[in-house]
């Protein structure tokens, strides 16, 4: 099987990869187009028909021997039109040309052919690069051979350049300012013990970070009677000192106003920062029945949680899940559905397999308000919507929407737009010629010319017969 293609094939300079010609045994074909090629397997030669007429072609094998090459005045055969091609080298200066063998000269001063080693290279000899083959400036530091750590270059008595150090005698006293000692190079080993007074440390430059650690959950001061050094101190002996301030009730750890048996009256407002733990007892807010949670001290933004005047009590359970509290718009508003319900609105993690009949129901938004349709409604406006957007026509001189010229057909399909899709395929009248594929996809040029988007050219690279095919156009978009 193959897929035919009824137009040329442009590729704008790019490459045909692992191209296979077609494959023949036995025999030349009896018909063939003008320059096709085939490939005889029990041969392995190529073959091109170069007959105009398509029933009677003329093959000629492509295969052949090389008979001659010239490539400059050392590159020839020897001779005949067949058999291996020898290269012939031709001496000059410094290189011997014989039977079997190149000789190349070199100069015994400076190079030499390493044979010693059996590769027969050329090299430069040891020494055999003076100081006059080496330009200024390319000796690079890299290229100088390595010495050992902490050493300089000095010039020993003959003027030649020696490994050495730079010893103490050899710099002059008070010679190194401060400005030749790096920054961050003194550290504490350059310090004589007890060198640093309190003079030498400015004003609020011993940071919290610079003071010594001391235990968790420890203040600074001092317990121990008359002056002294600072000492920790903990909070147990801490409290009396707040104790004794405050003049309050502190237990171990907390602070306790009144006993099971009062009642704490705070008739002011009262401001709590920390956390509100409430044991055992039912929280009752009266009055204006609010609770309000507000964004700072005013009540200029603040979210009133209310509820409505009731004639009995009523029990409200909130789950224990994190999450948000619904809000609807409507008072008194009743929700019968089951959450089982609900989580299909919002997307299950399973699906049900079921046959849509035209009166199922799909829920849709309509203009902001949730509606229940008929799957037989959305059936018509699918339909509809896919009905202005396909056309189907033979590819026939005789359709009212095609014309031709030469084998060019002009399509006028109407929907307003070049973004379609076209396929070309095989109509019931060309099938039976085809044996490869019936209803067969074919490969043609079609070209949207109308700036309106209302007609494509659908060109053929040869004669075609009036509906062999017809035309197949979505509109995309």
């Amino acid at each position: 099987m193959a897929i035919p293609f009824l137009s040329n094939i442009k590729l704008n300079g790019n490459q045909i990869k692992e191209l296979v010609v077609d494959h023949k045994s036995g025999g030349q074909p009896t018909e063939a187009y003008h320059g096709q090629l085939i490939f005889r397997t029990d041969e392995n030669k190529i073959y091109i028909n170069h007959s105009t007429t398509y029933g009677s072609p003329s093959w000629s094998s492509i295969a052949g021997d090389i008979t001659s090459i010239t490539a400059g005045a050392g590159l020839t055969t020897p001779g005949g039109t067949t058999g291996d091609v020898t290269i012939n080298a031709i001496g000059g200066d410094g290189i011997t040309v014989g039977a079997d063998e190149i000789e190349v000269t070199v100069d015994g001063a400076t190079l030499e052919l390493s044979a010693n080693d059996g590769s027969g290279a050329v090299r430069i000899k040891d020494g055999g690069v003076a100081t006059a083959k080496i330009a200024d400036d390319a000796v690079t530091l890299a290229k100088l051979a390595h010495q050992a750590n902490d050493t300089v270059l000095k010039m020993n008595g003959s003027g030649v350049p020696t490994a050495g150090t730079i010893d103490t005698i050899n710099i002059t006293a008070d010679a190194i300012t401060g400005a030749k000692i790096a920054d961050d190079a003194v550290d504490s080993e350059h310090y004589t013990d007890g060198s640093i007074d309190t003079a030498h440390i400015a004003d609020e430059q011993v940071t919290f970070a610079k003071m010594q650690h001391i235990t968790s959950n420890r203040i600074l001061g001092r317990t121990t009677a008359m002056a002294g050094d600072i000492e920790e101190i903990t909070p147990a002996n801490h409290r009396p000192f707040l104790k004794s301030a405050l003049g309050g009730a502190f237990g171990s750890n907390a602070l306790s106003i009144g006993t099971n048996a009062d009642t704490v009256t705070i008739p002011g407002n009262l401001k709590v920062t920390g956390d509100t733990t409430y044991s055992n007892e039912t929280i009752q807010i009266v009055d204006d029945n609010k609770l309000a949670f507000r964004a700072g001290d005013s009540d200029t933004a603040e979210l009133i949680l209310t509820a409505d005047d009731v004639s009995s009590d009523k029990t409200i359970t909130m789950p224990a899940i994190t999450g948000k509290v619904g809000v609807f718009e409507t008072s008194n508003a009743l929700i019968t559905a089951t959450p089982a319900e609900l989580n299909v609105m919002d997307g299950g993690t399973s699906a049900t397999s079921t046959t849509i009949a035209d009166a199922d129901r799909f829920v849709m938004n309509d203009a902001g308000t949730m509606k229940q349709v008929a799957a037989s409604d959305v059936k018509t406006y699918v339909e509809t919507f896919i009905a202005t957007r396909e056309f189907v026509v033979e590819l026939d001189a005789g359709e009212s929407a095609v014309s031709k010229s030469s084998n060019t057909y002009t399509v006028t399909h109407g929907l307003g737009t070049r973004n379609v899709l076209c396929q070309v395929i095989e109509t019931s009248s060309s099938a039976s010629t085809n044996s490869d594929k019936k209803h067969q996809t074919v490969n043609v040029d079609v070209d949207r010319p109308d700036n309106a988007g209302n007609t494509v050219d659908v060109l053929f690279g040869q004669g075609v017969t009036d509906g062999a095919y017809k035309i197949l156009i979505t509109k995309i978009g």
